[in-house]
């Protein structure tokens, strides 16, 4: 009776309020350590009311000397950071003999039918198939009742049984808490989840998980290495002295500064969220005063290697919104994170996009040549995720020559005609857009490091006024495929000449987008309205045009891009 005695002791100490929606599980899974984290879920392993139902019936302390199932396990040392889980236990090599009349071990040196008055029956790590007895004074604590990934434990009387870390040997005692600490994939036993989310009874939710009916589901982030490959590339902005990107340290200095920009792009394949919360209040949040909002400073790390394996370039990007942008494959349910509540869905992605500020290396002292791309996403582990074996990407980059170190010349109606009728091949500069094969070597590697650079036009020749024999149906004079936008593009033999021209002759109307213009998905959380990032009148189209705040730059976008808006 002394185990029932024990067990009615410790469920009058526990304060049922403390509960906290436990649920009744009936086995405990493998916990889901670093090293070997097959599984995406933390089992809580709940052993409330039902589990003193069920010891009170089948008690340790039972006559039969069967007891309860063996399990493999924990020894007799401490398994708790704070004193949890001890008692006897060891090897048994004293009863290595006991016969089936006379199963069970006393002291380690005898075999008994059953357990010395007073004394409970228990299956420790190690003990025969009949079990040991918990030496006097002692009560058994159940593995199947208490969550013990290994065998029962032998306690004092006067104390409570502690309860089990799950798929761990750690056992906390009473009224703290198991939580996994991702660096060490070992449990911690805490008097409070700091900040943490409660599950359960006894779990402490780690730190970018969520808990869902009772387990701490966890998330696994990957990295989309083929995005990165297709999106990379080279261009040169100009940033003056009291730029945010300066401040933030994302470029070496003032002026024009040479950037590898790409996509990256994280999926959240586990079976939970990425759970972050609002950043208000959040230690893993810091208020950017030069941008008006948080960033999570610990989420992805950029470097640039050589064909040697050196380090030549370094850029770290601060990810200050994470959310629910893009599905991956079919969605396991509707997007739900946003700026004001952070986290990554399972079967979503966030995605960065190179448009967008930060989102680069700086190369601007970096030699022409082939490199090694290298993407590193929670690369501190500061979120616990299910693997950090998929957190990495490498893909291959071209640093190219700038083949137009001349800059670029604006469009000229009079030069930019075939055959070259200026003398411009050659000249270091790229000319008319690149549409015409004699400037195909200036332009083939051009770094834009001025505004005509960034122009794309189809009338490169210039336009002009609807008026002559020529303005007729039918194309009477051939002009078609001219590169000039001829009878002011009234007529659709023309159509290829001026569905996007730009150009400075006078007939032809100002490009308003002559930086190009950024996709509707490019930005989720720029692409709202109210301008919320400021990009109105930036000679972008921005987000696909559907903003009244950039009609501006959107009214006659000229420039060609599958991302601009058809005129």
């Amino acid at each position: 009776m002394s185990q029932i005695l024990s067990l009615r002791e410790q469920k009058s100490s526990v304060n049922l309020g403390d509960l906290r929606g436990s649920v009744v599980k009936k086995s405990f899974r493998k916990g889901i350590l670093p090293g070997d984290m097959r599984r995406q879920t933390l089992a809580l392993g709940s052993w409330i009311a039902a589990a003193f139902i069920a010891s009170a019936v089948a008690a340790c302390g039972d006559t039969d000397p069967s007891g309860a199932a063996g399990h493999g396990g924990a020894t007799g040392t401490t398994t708790s950071a704070t004193g949890g889980a001890g008692g006897t236990g060891g090897v048994f090599n004293g009863c290595d003999a006991c016969a089936p009349d006379t199963p069970v071990c006393v002291d380690n040196k005898a075999c008994a039918a059953v357990c010395p008055a007073g004394r409970d029956a228990c299956h420790p790590s190690g003990a025969t198939p009949g079990g040991a007895c918990c030496e006097a004074g002692a009560q058994c604590c159940e593995a199947a009742v208490f969550g013990y990934a290994s065998g029962d434990l032998c306690r004092p009387d006067n104390e409570a049984c502690p309860l089990g870390c799950p798929g761990s040997d750690v056992a906390c005692p009473l009224h703290t808490y198991c939580e996994l600490d991702a660096q060490t994939g070992t449990y911690q036993c805490k008097d409070a989840c700091d900040g943490a989310q409660v599950c359960g009874f006894n779990l402490c939710c780690p730190v970018g998980s969520r808990c869902v009916e009772g387990d701490c589901e966890l998330p696994d982030l990957t990295i989309d290495a083929g995005q990165m490959a297709i999106t990379a590339h080279v261009e040169v902005v100009d940033f003056p002295p009291d730029s945010c990107e300066i401040f933030e340290g994302c470029v070496g200095g003032a002026g024009k500064r040479t950037l590898l920009r790409f996509d990256v792009r994280t999926p959240n394949i586990g079976q939970g969220d990425l759970f972050l919360g609002t950043p208000e209040n959040n230690g893993l949040f810091q208020f950017s005063q030069c941008h008006g909002h948080y960033h999570f400073t610990s989420y992805a790390d950029y470097r640039l290697f050589d064909a040697g394996g050196a380090e030549v370039a370094f850029g770290h990007k601060q990810a200050f919104c994470l959310m629910d942008t893009e599905p991956v494959g079919v969605p396991m349910g509707d997007a739900k994170y946003t700026c004001a509540f952070q986290g990554i869905s399972a079967g979503w992605s966030d995605v960065y996009a190179a448009a967008l500020p930060c989102q680069w290396v700086d190369v601007t002292d970096v030699a022409p040549g082939e490199y090694k791309l290298h993407v590193a996403i929670n690369y501190a582990k500061v979120l616990t995720e299910s693997s950090y074996d998929n957190n990495t990407a490498d893909v291959g980059v071209v640093i190219p020559p700038n083949s137009c170190p001349g800059g670029c010349k604006p469009v000229d109606p009079d030069c930019c005609q075939p055959g070259d009728p200026c003398g411009w091949a050659g000249n270091a500069s790229c000319d008319c857009a690149d549409h015409f094969g004699w400037d195909g070597a200036d332009c083939g590697s051009c770094l834009p490091t001025d505004p005509a650079c960034l122009v794309d036009s189809t009338c490169p020749a210039g336009c002009t006024e609807n008026t002559g024999a020529c303005c007729a149906d039918g194309d009477p004079c051939g002009l078609g495929g001219n590169f000039a936008c001829d009878c002011a593009g009234a007529f659709a033999w023309d159509d290829a000449d001026c569905l996007h021209c730009n150009s400075a002759d006078p007939p032809c109307p100002a490009n308003s987008c002559p930086n190009g213009c950024t996709p509707a998905g490019v930005s989720v959380q720029c692409c709202q309205d109210g301008n919320p990032c400021g990009w109105s009148g930036d000679g972008f189209c921005d987000c696909g045009g559907t903003f009244a705040w950039d009609a501006q730059d959107c009214g006659h976008c000229t420039t060609v891009s599958p991302d601009c808006p058809q005129p």
